[in-house]
């Protein structure tokens, strides 16, 4: 198992999805699972559908992804996470490993992966 991130690496995440989300429109959201660590709310994709992605930023080592109208979505890579940036036709792995799956306008994949 890879280690932790520690808050540098958490950093160049945070940088590198501000440069690739920020401004897109969120076309699809596929939750896979109904809970990570705590449970996600039922109607996520409905509060997200159509939503742009303000900016991205970091609360130690939290993921803020902030949402039109202040709202935001909340990662946590934990002990092995990964967000994924996968290109606009690739489909997403039937791997039980790979979570929330968002889906942008023309653009790519976002997904978080956990073991």
């Amino acid at each position: 198992m890879p280690p932790m991130p520690e808050l540098p690496e958490v950093e160049t995440i945070r940088r590198a999805l501000e440069a690739r989300i920020t401004g897109r429109r969120i076309a699809s959201v596929d939750p896979r699972r109904s809970a990570l660590r705590v449970a996600m709310p039922p109607d996520l994709a409905a509060r997200v559908l159509g939503r742009r992605i303000s900016g991205v930023s970091r609360r130690a080592k939290y993921l803020l992804i902030g949402l039109e109208d202040d709202d935001l979505l909340i990662a946590h890579l934990g002990m092995s996470g990964r967000l994924v940036i996968a290109p606009p036709g690739e489909a997403p792995p039937p791997a039980k490993h790979y979570h929330p799956n968002l889906r942008f306008r023309h653009r790519p994949r976002l997904r978080l992966t956990d073991h």
